[in-house]
Parts: C-alpha cells; structure tokens; sequence
C-alpha cells in the first residue's frame, strides 16, 4: 500500500462506525448559538469561504452511511478527504441527512451553553 492509501485507511478509521462522533470544539460566536438554535449549520467556524467568496458551513458525516451512526462535524468539502466505502448509502436518505443535521446543531447549540 503507498502513502496515499495508507493515509485513506487513516481517515476511515477517524471516521468510522465505532469511533466517537467527532465534534470541533471553538468558542461559538453569538451568530453560531442564533443558527444552531434553528438548527442550522455554523458558518462561523472553521472560516472558511468558497470560490465566490461565500462562507461555507461545517459539514456532517453519517458514520459509514449508516442510520444510526455516530455524526461526525467534518471540515466543508469533506467528499475529498473522508473515504466514503458505502457508496450506496445504506439507508440514509436525504431526508433523514436534514433532519439528522437540524437535530444535531440544535443539540450542539445546547452543549456549548452550558
């Protein structure tokens, strides 16, 4: 196996199902608490912006496309570099990605209250 591959197989296991939810942990700006209470996605961490110029949110990964899995918050554009071995999903469906999302940030907003 190469480096590349090696650094792969690293990444899944960060991510996989029997690993703890990975969570980024900053202090939340009053715009981050205002959003997650909608359940919504933060944009204030990690600043990061897109070609346009427009910031992008931290994203969320279904542990292997799993329902039920442990969510891990994972830097935008996260396709490029946590591996996706179950590339039929296994259930999850966009629904249950938005809904997933909603309850995670409103949860998350409620976590960094305390």
């Amino acid at each position: 196996m190469d480096n590349r591959g090696i650094l792969i197989l690293l990444d899944y296991i960060k991510f996989g199902t029997d690993m703890e939810p990975m969570k980024f942990q900053w202090p939340w700006a009053k715009s981050d608490f205002a959003r997650a209470a909608k359940g919504q996605e933060l944009l204030d961490f990690p600043p990061r912006t897109n070609a346009a110029g427009k910031k992008m949110p931290l994203e969320l990964h279904h542990a292997d496309q799993m329902p039920g899995s442990a969510i891990h918050e994972v830097k935008p554009g996260h396709t490029s570099y946590v591996p996706h071995p179950n590339q039929i999903n296994q259930g999850v469906t966009r629904k249950m990605r938005i809904e997933d999302a909603k309850m995670n940030w409103c949860y998350r907003g409620g976590e960094m209250t305390n």
